[in-house]
């Protein structure tokens, strides 16, 4: 969205929701892979070094419960981004929601609801959530109960993840102005 589209009110109308929803999940599908790789990626160079730590590496691959947790929280945060830019109409967000997550989630949306449910339920706790979304992941990763190591690794490179959800959003609605805010953030990291 430009500056006149801010200054005169201009939201997409219905007919364009559709497509909207289908850049935000392409673009969200892109950051959950890439995302879990990098984390993937930190949990193995915490095996190496001067102090390695014993990290058990059995899926590499995004899937499983792993997909589901990224994926709620990702909506999560979707979900906020829509309402801090006034992207859809308050009285809109629901039906513009249902659209998303169906697109989203397609087949596996109860799995995601599920997790969604535990990352709302301390939304008021921001370190317990992001704790809470990083032990699901490395829990996915090392095929066991993940160790606070492993959760804090995790937890490191959240921030990142959500700069990237929000510029997939972002990039979704033409927003520019946020779309250089971020990644002039995301390149000074």
């Amino acid at each position: 969205m430009g500056i006149l589209s801010k200054l005169f009110g201009f939201k997409p109308t219905m007919d364009k929701w559709p497509a909207i929803s289908a850049d935000i999940a392409g673009g969200l599908e892109v950051v959950r892979k890439r995302w879990f790789e990098t984390g993937v990626s930190f949990l193995e160079d915490a095996t190496k070094g001067d102090k390695p730590l014993q990290i058990k590496i059995v899926c590499r691959t995004l899937g499983g419960e792993a997909d589901s947790a990224i994926k709620a929280y990702q909506l999560l945060l979707t979900s906020g981004f829509l309402a801090q830019h006034s992207y859809i109409p308050r009285p809109d967000g629901k039906d513009f929601a249902d659209i998303l997550y169906a697109q989203v989630c397609g087949t596996n949306i109860r799995e995601t609801m599920r997790y969604l449910e535990r990352y709302i339920e301390v939304q008021q706790d921001r370190g317990t959530q992001l704790f809470r979304l990083a032990s699901d992941i490395a829990r996915y990763i090392t095929g066991s109960e993940a160790s606070l190591a492993e959760s804090m690794i995790l937890t490191s490179i959240i921030p990142i993840y959500v700069d990237f959800t929000h510029m997939a959003v972002a990039y979704a609605f033409r927003d520019h102005n946020t779309l250089r805010e971020l990644r002039s953030k995301v390149r000074s990291v």
